[in-house]
């Protein structure tokens, strides 16, 4: 280390700091860019445009391809593996799932369109894909969870069919590549292309969302929180605990105890929310997406390009035909069922991205009425998803 008098100057401590303690500060990077991320998206216009989500994979991505970063994968693995059973529950405290089912029936009838989309394209895909892409049945079972919730969905749907890491990294790359095409088209020109051949949206369709007040003490704020995330670990060990019995009592079924996690989670979490006082809870679903951009810069700093366009070219045209070939097919399914075009979008956003985009895709299509029904949609594709997807992957499995 460099010195002067005998003491490291300030570059020496740096350089110093950057070779020991370089996990800690990818750990600090993980945990603070989300928040960097809302304040940039307040701050300017493009940023707001891209949204937290993007600026966290797009960060995540910049640590790892610009080679600046040595990037410890194994940590980046342990963040998103603590971060997936932790935003589960959260997300899911606050949906009013009776009240999602009691808006315009044509809105369930939309986005389940889209979940049959996704599943039948998955299945073609594995299918088509068998010989060249390996482990394409649960290939499939992922990509049935990421297009009809969100990518932990794909996270938690791999370690539940025991899918290996590397698959998850190509196919995240792909996802991200190739769904980043798909927001741009809804963002921009989607609304007025296709009003030429969907029914426009009439206003009474569906319930306008209500302003929630923002007068709150810290106090209030860190108690609330402090709930959330009570409750989450409390679901989360009863969760690992039928997961330890169920490998206990089948101890040959490969894949078991993550199976069970999983699945545990997504159910106590819907059990939760059809309490009263647990939807109460306020800032559950904000908390549970801020670990969510968490794992989204952890996702980020595993896409590595080189590796996606020399390695998996085969996983990318498999994502491609699955993810647009389920869209094409939810396109000509809500033609055929006489789906307006906003009901068509936002449930199509809903069920191809996190519900976190609903909002930037409304305001594109200059309709906020239908961001409290994309937001419950996100969030029951979300919980649907991880059934779906093991399902399928079973099922494909044989």
């Amino acid at each position: 280390m460099t010195t002067v008098n005998g003491l490291p100057d300030k570059t020496g401590l740096l350089i110093w700091v950057m070779q020991h303690n370089w996990q800690a500060i990818q750990v600090i990077l993980l945990v603070i860019f989300p928040a960097v991320a809302y304040y940039l998206a307040k701050k300017n216009r493009v940023f707001d445009f891209l949204g937290p989500v993007l600026l966290c994979y797009f960060f995540g991505m910049l640590l790892r391809n610009t080679r600046l970063f040595p990037v410890d994968d194994n940590l980046s693995e342990t963040i998103m593996s603590i971060a997936v059973p932790l935003a589960i529950p959260m997300l899911l405290f606050s949906v009013h799932f009776m009240q999602w089912v009691k808006l315009a029936g044509k809105t369930i009838l939309a986005f389940s369109l889209a979940l049959i989309s996704v599943v039948i394209t998955s299945a073609i895909g594995s299918y088509l894909f068998q010989d060249s892409v390996e482990n394409s049945w649960a290939a499939s079972g992922m990509l049935v969870g990421v297009f009809s919730g969100g990518t932990p969905n794909m996270t938690s749907i791999g370690k539940a069919l025991n899918a290996p890491s590397e698959l998850f990294v190509l196919l995240n790359a792909s996802d991200t590549v190739l769904s980043g095409l798909y927001l741009l088209f809804l963002l921009s020109i989607a609304k007025k292309f296709l009003s030429k051949f969907f029914r426009p949206f009439k206003a009474d369709d569906v319930v306008e969302p209500e302003e929630e007040s923002t007068v709150e003490s810290r106090a209030e704020k860190t108690k609330h929180i402090a709930l959330t995330f009570g409750l989450a670990i409390a679901i989360v060990v009863l969760s690992a605990a039928f997961g330890f019995l169920a490998k206990k009592l089948f101890p040959s079924a490969e894949g078991i105890f993550q199976t069970v996690v999983i699945l545990g989670l997504t159910t106590f979490g819907i059990v939760a929310s059809f309490q009263s006082k647990v939807r109460a809870i306020r800032h559950s679903f904000a908390t549970g997406e801020y670990i969510i951009l968490i794992f989204c810069v952890a996702i980020g700093t595993m896409t590595d390009f080189e590796k996606l366009f020399s390695q998996g070219s085969t996983v990318f045209y498999f994502t491609m035909v699955v993810l647009y070939g389920a869209i094409l097919l939810h396109y000509i399914l809500c033609y055929l069922f006489k789906i307006d075009v906003d009901t068509m979008l936002i449930t199509s956003t809903a069920a191809v991205f996190s519900p976190a985009f609903v909002p930037a895709v409304a305001d594109a299509m200059q309709n906020r009425a239908v961001i409290l029904s994309g937001l419950t949609s996100g969030l029951i594709g979300f919980a649907l998803g991880n059934y779906l997807g093991i399902f399928l992957g079973f099922l494909l499995k044989g």
